[in-house]
C-alpha cells in the first residue's frame, strides 16, 4: 500500500516537473528595418536572391563593424531582406532580418553586434514586408562574425 501511494507521489510529481520545467525555446526573431543608405565596403560573404533569371535582391555582410545590408535591384513590388542565422557552439543564439523597403536600386544598412567568432548564416530574399514572408530566396552561406 505504501509503495502504491508512494509510486503514485513520484509519478504525480515527475508529470508536474514535466510540465513546468519550459523547453529550450528558439529565440525571437528580430526584424530591423534598414534606412536608405550606400552600399557597404569590403563585405565578407554577399548572397544573390534565386528568381527566374534576373536577380532581384543582393544581401552582404561585413565583419568589421556587423554589418548587414540588403539591397533591391528589381520593380517587383517586393522588398529585399537579408535573413541570418547566429550560432554560438554549434546552437542556435539569434535569428532576425535586415529588411529593405525602399524600392529598386536602394540599398540599406542594419547595424548589429555578433559575439566574435561566432557562426553566422545568411540569406537573401524578396520579402513581403507587410505579412513577414519571404517569397523567393537564395541558398544560405556561412560566414563568421
Amino acid at each position: 500500500m505504501i509503495r502504491k501511494a508512494l509510486s503514485a507521489v513520484g509519478i504525480g510529481l515527475a508529470m508536474v516537473l514535466a510540465t513546468t520545467i519550459p523547453a529550450s525555446a528558439a529565440p525571437a526573431i528580430e526584424r530591423d528595418y534598414a534606412p536608405a543608405t550606400g552600399s557597404i565596403t569590403n563585405p565578407t560573404a554577399c548572397v544573390y536572391v534565386e528568381d527566374h533569371d534576373l536577380n532581384p535582391g543582393t544581401g552582404c555582410f561585413a565583419a568589421a563593424g556587423d554589418i548587414l545590408y540588403a539591397a533591391d535591384s528589381k520593380s517587383d513590388g517586393h522588398s529585399v531582406a537579408l535573413h541570418w542565422l547566429n550560432y554560438r557552439d554549434g546552437s542556435l543564439y539569434r535569428e532576425g532580418y535586415c529588411i529593405q523597403t525602399h524600392g529598386k536600386d536602394t540599398g540599406g544598412r542594419c547595424n548589429k553586434n555578433f559575439l566574435e567568432g561566432s557562426s553566422l548564416w545568411i540569406r537573401a530574399c524578396t520579402y513581403e514586408s507587410s505579412t513577414n514572408r519571404e517569397v523567393f530566396c537564395s541558398s544560405y552561406e556561412k560566414t563568421y562574425a
